[in-house]
């Protein structure tokens, strides 16, 4: 049951003012259990749930509208469960979503990479307007999920004119997470996989109603924001991109009224972010793609949240102060200076890369 007033807006009426990224979220479907993952708990106590073939023709509709409407739409991408156990699926939709589009556009899978080997045919056959998101984690892959063969991964990739990104869930809880090893495990495997773009995550929780935990209160945010600044530091040094929580310029976590990303679930409904699609929590719904496509504008957030996030100044930033309330946990207050430190370094980042070296940076051209 939904808490705030919603809008309907008819079909020749839908506003898709600010919307950049469609995501299909094809199920929760996976071969890997990570550490930080709460798929078993979702399977067994929430229920699976999976894209249908008789769907396809309602996502292709929904695509079709958002790419006739949205402006600003920038790409379209597939998320899972690990989207390679459903390539016949993603095929299918390509072949139908791609003529849509211009030829310069790009489409985006997030994957663990462990099924790519395997379908090889599919980089032959759309690698050029292919880019993968890679989550990987380094120094702690195998702490955290299971072993990959990277290089053959990133041969795949680059043979087939295909762009990938890492990701990393760094486990900022963990002594030393951001020290010496990690750089150089970073700086080594994307080196070997040519790739020179990563989006770092710091972990700041566990989900899950069973194990929901929030790792950022029991961390020394001051070390925090030293070890964070100085990896950043670091990889801008060695010429690597890198993103915060996939921001360029700001965070914005005010999912419910007007946010950019529309997710579209299995259910047959439209989510701002995947915690509230894999948990079923119908109050987050934000419109529907099945049938009769709608956007809903909720018109206030403050039902959702507690009441002591509703005047915090990191409230624009912070993705906890919805999972709070959902998993009915009371704030001890470290999201506040988590989120500040986040913030500031999102911020500094978006204006480190305006010149593209430190050499730049001090007066001195490399070309001169």
């Amino acid at each position: 049951m939904l808490l705030s007033p919603i809008h309907y807006y008819p079909p020749s009426k839908l506003d898709f003012t600010g919307i950049n990224v469609v995501t299909i979220y094809l199920g929760d479907t996976c071969n890997f259990d990570c550490v930080y993952c709460d798929r078993e708990y979702i399977k067994q106590d929430i229920g699976s749930q999976n894209l249908l073939t008789k769907d396809e023709d309602d996502i292709v509709s929904f695509v079709e509208l958002v790419a006739r409407e949205a402006k600003d739409l920038k790409n379209i991408s597939f998320h899972g469960g690990e989207p390679f156990l459903y390539i016949q699926r993603i095929d299918r939709l390509l072949e139908r979503i791609q003529p849509l589009f211009d030829k310069d556009f790009l489409f985006f899978i997030t994957t663990n990479g462990s099924l790519i080997k395997d379908n090889e045919w599919f980089f032959k056959k759309w690698g050029s307007q292919l880019r993968i998101t890679l989550s990987y984690d380094f120094n702690y892959q195998e702490v955290n999920r299971e072993k990959i063969d990277l290089k053959l991964i990133s041969k795949i990739v680059r043979d087939n004119n295909a762009g990938m990104l890492f990701q990393f869930v760094i486990p900022s809880n963990l002594p030393g997470a951001f020290h010496h090893d990690t750089i150089h495990a970073v700086l080594r495997d994307m080196r070997e996989a040519n790739c020179n773009s990563l989006n770092l995550i710091p972990l700041r929780h566990h989900r899950g109603a069973r194990k929901f935990k929030v790792l950022i209160d029991d961390m020394d945010l001051k070390w925090f924001a030293v070890d964070l600044m100085r990896f950043v530091h670091t990889m801008y040094v060695n010429g690597i991109q890198i993103h915060i929580d996939g921001n360029y310029d700001k965070i914005d976590k005010r999912y419910l009224n007007n946010h950019g990303k529309l997710i579209l679930s299995p259910d047959g409904y439209i989510y701002p972010e995947f915690d509230y699609l894999e948990y079923k929590r119908t109050e987050f719904r934000i419109g529907q793609w099945r049938g009769e496509p709608k956007l809903y504008r909720v018109s206030s957030e403050e039902e959702y949240i507690l009441p002591q996030c509703r005047e915090c100044v990191s409230r624009d930033a912070c993705g906890l102060k919805y999972l709070y309330k959902m998993f009915d946990e009371t704030p001890s207050g470290a999201c506040i200076e988590f989120y500040k430190i986040i913030n500031l370094m999102v911020a500094h980042l978006h204006e480190l890369k305006k010149k593209p070296t430190l050499m730049h940076w001090i007066g001195i051209n490399e070309r001169e």
